[in-house]
């Protein structure tokens, strides 16, 4: 079986490292992650704090600690991680991320300026600000500072948008 090719090179490694064997062992270079199917020569490191750090990276603080939890006691620390395992947490992790995206798509879209969407006109209609008097450009910045904002913010409520869209409106032109 050949993995999918993640966005992320580190989960890239685990996954292919699981694909070549039964266990996956890991260890860090700098602040790189590696793993692979076999032990390396140099010796290794904890393969399920590393693959949790990795997952973090990824995914977020809710990614990592979920999967942290999965571990469980499953794991003897410093040894590795069997295949199955590892290919369980990355999925589940990128299963978890995918839904978030999707529920969130819908709230930006509501707030969006670009599309001007409902949510976006109401909080102009708030402010007392024509939403139709904001210029193309200025609408794509204001969009874009939203999500800057935003990002941090995995899932975040229909209020959380609105509030971090009026703060955006208030702001002044640059």
């Amino acid at each position: 079986m050949i993995p999918k090719v993640r966005s992320d090179p580190t989960l890239d490694g685990f996954m292919l490292a699981s694909a070549r064997g039964p266990q996956v062992w890991a260890w860090k270079e700098g602040s790189h992650i590696h793993a692979a199917a076999e032990p390396p020569a140099t010796g290794h490191g904890d393969a399920a704090a590393l693959l949790v750090e990795a997952i973090r990276d990824a995914y977020g603080e809710a990614a990592g600690d979920s999967a942290e939890r999965e571990l469980g006691e499953i794991t003897r620390r410093g040894r590795s991680l069997p295949s199955t395992v590892v290919r369980r947490l990355i999925e589940s992790a990128e299963a978890a991320f995918s839904l978030l995206q999707g529920a969130t798509y819908g709230l930006r879209l509501r707030y969006s300026a670009v599309t001007s969407g409902a949510g976006f006109r109401a909080c102009c209609e708030s402010l007392g600000i024509d939403p139709r008097a904001l210029p193309f450009e200025r609408r794509r910045a204001i969009d874009a500072e939203v999500q800057k904002r935003l990002a941090a913010v995995p899932s975040p409520s229909s209020e959380a948008v609105a509030e971090c869209l009026r703060d955006v409106l208030a702001q002044p032109l640059h």
